[in-house]
């Protein structure tokens, strides 16, 4: 009902005229504070536009990188931006392909659960997601995987503040870390797609002496030193043997976080994703592991 109809019915009811002031009054009371209680919230909580500083605040990044938050269609990456990435790649000493990070891709946070990728320098956004573009708290660096390779790049903040790299299905993802002062904040971030041997620990065992050698033999990577690794987990008779591989793993990489993911649960099969996020208050890289349908988040760094 109208509030000028509500006040006319308070006059008409068959009470004593004080009881009827005291009603007015009351009423009138109360229509005061909601809309003032109106007005504050419009201020305290204003709506959160897609691509606005700090991006931290963004809801559908937050929800990317929250725990337990389950990934809409997955990160989707524009053909393009994929493309790109792609042609960057150039084969490094020591073997593997090594990404070129100059070029970066922009995130939008399409809605709470979805993010999509395009490529920075051709691809305009759509209407209401010109900053996006245009704000490097949004620019993201992708590796893209290739049969039986090992790509990889090494991350720059000042560039930009994302890392994604294609999701995981078997794929192993190696983080490398440096104590040298120009390097601390530039991890290498290696995705090891080398499934030649039909049995999976022999994938195991070879992913992890390729990548070793790949930093060795490089000179440019021996302030280097793993800090990472994410595997997929070898089933059946396979997982005990795999076990006792990684631990004798971790005694040549002292210190190393292990992180192992299962696409094949009891429950729902899932792939996953492999994401980083460089926050610039504290200075520092944050990786994780997640679920794409449950959101099951590890810490992977």
């Amino acid at each position: 009902m109208p509030k000028q109809n509500q006040i006319i019915f308070l006059l008409s009811l068959p009470v004593p005229q004080t009881m009827r002031i005291l009603l007015l009054f009351i009423f009138l009371e109360f229509g005061v504070v909601r809309c003032d209680q109106d007005v504050r919230r419009s201020v305290t909580e204003p709506t959160l536009l897609p691509c606005v500083l700090p991006a931290e605040d963004n809801v559908a990044l937050q929800n990317l990188m929250g725990v337990g938050k389950p990934i809409a269609d997955r990160v989707v990456h524009s053909d393009t931006c994929k493309k790109q990435s792609d042609e960057t790649g150039t084969v490094a000493a020591g073997g593997g392909i090594r990404y070129d990070p100059s070029r970066t891709c922009y995130l939008m946070g399409k809605s709470d659960l979805e993010v999509s990728a395009k490529w920075a320098a051709t691809e305009m956004p759509p209407s209401g997601y010109e900053s996006c573009r245009s704000l490097r708290a949004f620019h993201a660096e992708y590796v893209h995987q290739r049969d039986n390779e090992d790509t990889y790049m090494i991350l720059d903040p000042n560039l930009a503040p994302w890392f994604f790299t294609a999701r995981l299905s078997g794929c192993e993802v190696f983080v490398a870390t440096s104590t040298h002062p120009d390097k601390r904040n530039k991890p290498i971030v290696i995705h090891s797609n080398l499934n030649r041997c039909e049995k999976k620990l022999q994938n195991l065992k070879q992913k992890g002496e390729k990548v070793s050698r790949m930093l060795k033999e490089n000179p440019d990577y021996r302030n280097y030193r793993l800090a990472a690794r994410v595997y997929s987990t070898p089933g059946g008779k396979e997982r005990a043997m795999a076990k006792l591989y990684l631990e004798k793993y971790f005694s040549y990489h002292p210190g190393i976080h292990l992180k192992e993911y299962d696409t094949w649960p009891p429950a729902t099969a899932q792939y996953f994703q492999f994401l980083g996020h460089y926050r610039t208050s504290l200075r520092k890289w944050r990786f994780i592991l997640k679920g794409e349908i449950d959101g099951s988040t590890q810490e992977v760094l």
